[in-house]
């Protein structure tokens, strides 16, 4: 018998489907090639007539089948092929994706001269601990757990869950027909201007990412009412070009983690002033690295 992942991607590719927004599903056929699920790896091999879809398309299709079958249990990856090959792989992004990275290993010497700096105290030695390559007891591994397991608690209340309260709290109140997080954003935005990105929404963005970087895509699915992916991904191209996005990327990878980290880093660092004083020399960098990056670009005729 039909497995019920391959029952359901069946249902999916061999009906006309509509979504999010009434999106049409893209005309590429029955589900004539085979499917496989291997050790959690569902490879599903999609009609020759595929390669005719747009890139967004593809990944459109990429993503419905993923979202689809990774809801069942025995799913844990999904590879698509077209006619057997592999397609609608997205080298600039990932590419992208690599820069970003380079970026970020590059200002780490520069940023441990800049914390070295502001360290109190004179020279300490260094020590990295290194894990003890034996076999856990289950009681050592308990007690490692219920520490680590303390320290993020502590963490969380004492810091990440009063800034996500504040941020929330500017979100429900309203100031003159807008909510005091739009109001503060707009006032934020212009400073952006340099670096591509001066509209409210992407500061109000910024602003949430202070409580947690993961909340920075949450903001922007409510600001720009985008309830799931692909609506999403549609209404960010709309917010942002190429260029400005990659200006976006490059200040958040490098400002303030969040705050959370910035409890553990004023926990090392021993000093609210110190940790502060930090925290704003990674927002400056930030910003001078993405209107470096924004303004190179426009110098090479990107957009």
């Amino acid at each position: 018998g039909m497995s019920r992942s391959e029952a359901a991607l069946r249902a999916l590719m061999d009906g006309p489907q509509e979504y999010e927004h009434g999106t049409s599903w893209p005309d590429i056929g029955k589900l004539t090639g085979g499917f496989e699920l291997s050790g959690g790896v569902a490879t599903v091999e999609l009609p020759a007539r595929a390669r005719a879809l747009t890139p967004e398309q593809l990944y459109a299709v990429r993503m419905a089948l993923t979202c689809t079958l990774t809801e069942f249990q025995e799913v844990s990856y999904v590879n698509v092929l077209v006619a057997g090959r592999e397609e609608g792989l997205d080298l600039a992004g990932t590419l992208a994706v690599g820069a970003l990275y380079a970026l970020g290993a590059a200002m780490m010497l520069p940023a441990a001269l800049c914390m070295s700096r502001l360290s109190p105290g004179g020279e300490s030695t260094f020590v990295m601990e290194l894990p003890s390559y034996r076999m856990p007891s289950a009681r050592a591994a308990l007690s490692l757990m219920l520490t680590r397991s303390r320290i993020f608690v502590r963490c969380a209340l004492t810091t990440l869950l009063p800034a996500s309260l504040l941020i929330w709290l500017m979100n429900r109140v309203q100031l003159g027909g807008r909510s005091a997080l739009e109001t503060l954003a707009g006032a934020v935005a212009p400073l952006f201007l340099p670096a591509g990105f001066g509209n409210w929404q992407a500061s109000a963005a910024l602003l949430t990412g202070l409580a947690a970087k993961e909340a920075i895509l949450s903001t922007f699915g409510v600001l720009l009412r985008a309830p799931g992916a692909f609506a999403l991904r549609a209404a960010l191209r709309r917010l942002f070009t190429p260029l400005s996005a990659a200006s976006f990327l490059t200040f958040t990878l490098l400002y303030t983690p969040c705050a959370a980290a910035f409890g553990a880093a004023r926990r090392e660092l021993g000093s609210t002033k110190t940790a502060l004083c930090a925290a704003g020399i990674q927002c400056l960098a930030a910003y001078l690295a993405a209107c470096v990056v924004f303004n190179a670009g426009r110098l090479m005729g990107l957009q």
